[in-house]
């Protein structure tokens, strides 16, 4: 569940969305080669301490034939700036009119490190030759724009080799982005900011303002993956409620109402009723028993299968509902300064 591959480095350069992946995010997976050089010369202190501290950066390493399909992908992608530059232009228009070849060449713009392990010998010699890139002790350095439309293409093999989603912090290239197609998801930017909104709005705090070992702690501590499932999952089914109902809140998909009137309507007698809605939903909202017990209590008034099938998914989702508000509550307290874990089931 929402493991991501990450790029273009090889971590998050801008806090408040690492905030938000530890909040929110099974897995980060940079691509990260083997290398013989220690994290130190290139990782962050921020980096090395989640890697360490938590479970959600998990390196990926790229095998053969995913870097020599992005190396020749890439290839073909460079030809094509180097040949029509004017029909580039508008893909990185800060620059102008025209893809920016001659400064590409330029040395002092081949800034950004591509370390062996990422790239095929035919790259390489690629790069090199035509002028975009010098070698270095490790690999070749090579201009933002061309690392980053490199590093894209790498990304896109793998998540659809890996069937993972994809996931980058820079808000630059979007041109690129959109044009291939499949390179990344149109609107999920768009969508990982609602979600990021809806968490704000609930907490009510910008994510960027809790500070990062409070995070940490939060994400480490004994319940909290479990409730963070139950968000996600909700989180999920709200957006997919949002295609068809635009101004639907996030706090009505968190409403229990609709379950237990269905939940009633498929109980047999009155005294069943009685028993669900006084004593089985409370003790599942007081966290006395769990989804399970509670269906199984339940099932002992119901004669028919199909109705105990239909009175499972119910109760499932009531108990998803409030796991889910309590990781919302407990989000609450990290920006309060409070530290009461929650005990769940």
């Amino acid at each position: 569940m929402k493991s991501m591959v990450y790029y273009p480095g090889f971590e998050v350069q801008n806090e408040k969305w690492l905030k938000f992946a530890l909040l929110y995010f099974e897995e980060l997976r940079p691509i990260i080669p083997d290398m013989l050089i220690s994290k130190n010369r290139y990782l962050s202190q921020t980096a090395i301490k989640i890697m360490q501290d938590t479970d959600l950066i998990l390196p990926y390493r790229p095998d053969f034939p995913e870097i020599d399909s992005a190396s020749t992908l890439a290839c073909e992608e460079f030809d094509k700036y180097l040949t029509h530059p004017q029909r580039y232009g508008s893909m990185f228009r800060r620059y102008g009119k025209a893809a920016p070849v001659e400064m590409w060449k330029r040395s002092d713009s081949q800034i950004c490190n591509l370390y062996n392990g990422k790239f095929t010998n035919i790259f390489y010699d690629y790069c090199i030759k035509n002028g975009l890139a010098h070698s270095f002790e490790y690999g070749i350095k090579i201009s933002k724009d061309l690392a980053f439309i490199y590093m894209s293409l790498l990304a896109d093999i793998i998540s659809k080799h890996q069937e993972m989603e994809m996931f980058t912090d820079t808000d630059q290239y979007n041109l690129f982005l959109l044009r291939k197609d499949g390179c990344i998801l149109k609107d999920q930017k768009i969508r990982y900011k609602i979600i990021k909104t809806q968490m704000e709005f609930l907490i009510p705090a910008k994510i960027e303002s809790i500070p990062m070992e409070t995070i940490i702690r939060l994400r480490n501590s004994e319940n909290f993956d479990s409730l963070r499932r139950a968000y996600v999952e909700e989180m999920e089914k709200y957006l997919k409620k949002r295609e068809e109902i635009p101004d639907c809140s996030f706090d009505e998909q968190l409403e229990i109402k609709q379950e237990l009137k269905k939940i009633l309507e498929l109980t047999c007698n009155a005294t069943a009723a009685v028993f669900l809605s006084c004593s089985t939903i409370a003790s599942l909202i007081e966290e006395t028993v769990s989804p399970m017990q509670a269906l199984a209590s339940a099932y002992l008034n119901f004669s028919a299968a199909k109705r105990a099938c239909a009175l499972s998914q119910y109760i499932k989702d009531i108990g998803n509902k409030i796991q889910a508000k309590r990781y919302v509550g407990q989000l609450r307290r990290a920006y309060q300064g409070k530290r009461k874990p929650i005990k769940t089931e």
